[in-house]
């Protein structure tokens, strides 16, 4: 995330939360950037949102990151999983992934029954599935965009 991605959402829990003050700390500002850094901007700004609509508290890094939306499996690392339990029966659990669960569910005879010359086919199905459905999953599946229109109002302001 930019720097300026970051002030701007910070500038934000300032306004919710008058008594936050982290902004006139410059030690502060820079802990919070540095553990936010590597977070994209539109999940830090959905996790800002969030808290501010659940939390009467003061706002905290870790109150913040509770609040970040979970970064799931890739559907490449969702097929793998899978493959590996169902299909070659490896031992583990599959993660604690809804949209995972759903697609399993609904593929688990194909990949139970699944023939060696049908690996490609089930495979990019099911890549193709869980990936619409993880976009389609609880808020996490909220978009950068519809993120964005989201917060574009309460933000915009803050940008002038």
């Amino acid at each position: 995330m930019k720097q300026n991605e970051f002030l701007v959402a910070m500038k934000v829990l300032e306004l919710a939360y008058p008594q936050f003050g982290v902004l006139q700390d410059k030690n502060a500002l820079s802990l919070w950037y540095e553990m936010f850094r590597e977070h994209p901007a539109v999940d830090f700004a959905l996790a800002v949102r969030r808290y501010i609509e659940t939390s009467k508290t003061t706002p905290t890094i870790a109150g913040i990151k509770e609040m970040m939306p979970a970064p799931g499996l890739t559907p490449e690392e969702a097929w793998e999983t899978v493959y590996n339990l169902l299909v070659k029966g490896k031992p583990g659990t599959l993660p604690e992934d809804e949209a995972l669960r759903r697609t399993v569910e609904v593929f688990h005879s194909q990949l139970r029954d699944m023939k060696t010359t049908e690996v490609p086919i089930v495979r990019a199905q099911f890549l193709k599935y869980y990936a619409g459905l993880k976009r389609r999953v609880g808020e996490r599946a909220l978009t950068q965009e519809r993120i964005r229109i989201l917060t574009s109002g309460l933000f915009k302001e803050l940008k002038k």
